[in-house]
């Protein structure tokens, strides 16, 4: 078991930082120098504040908030990734994504076609007067019989 020791560091003003917490602090400034974390003083927020908040140096001087966070994660990264504009272009990620769930979706229909052939396909080869074949969608039963004097019903799969 870690000692709550290892995992504090202590910074110049004596307060004490967990090391995950700086280790997300380094790595958003390592991103983008012009962003920092705030801790805000619990005594000057209001509760319903987040205690994190990610700000930005502008060009103007002025700091501005990005956003604010309750923890301080892998998921804050993830959240300023997506959504800075200067670096990824959001549209075409999207149309990416869609363009390989499509694509996704096109396979799937194949696989299914192909199924679906090779059925009709048995069943035409087949000797047989009857031929019987599970379906795929909700598993039952299917007969296909060439007397149509006998009446098949279809039947769920007991």
């Amino acid at each position: 078991m870690m000692d709550v020791k290892q995992r504090l560091i202590e910074m110049s003003d004596g307060s004490y930082v967990e090391a995950d917490v700086l280790n997300i602090v380094e790595k958003i400034r390592d991103y983008d120098p012009n962003l920092n974390v705030k801790y805000l003083d619990p005594s000057l927020a209001d509760p319903s504040d987040p205690p994190y908040k990610v700000v930005e140096r502008c060009p103007d001087g002025i700091e501005r908030v990005v956003f604010g966070v309750w923890e301080l994660n892998e998921q804050v990264l993830e959240r300023l990734y997506a959504a800075d504009n200067a670096r990824t272009n959001v549209l075409v990620d999207l149309q990416g994504n869609n363009l390989l769930a499509q694509k996704e979706q096109e396979r799937r229909y194949t696989e299914k076609c192909l199924e679906d052939q090779d059925i009709v396909s048995h069943l035409l080869k087949s000797p047989k007067g009857r031929y019987s074949f599970r379906r795929r969608m909700d598993d039952a039963l299917i007969i296909v019989d060439d007397d149509s004097r006998r009446m098949h019903k279809v039947r769920e799969r007991s």
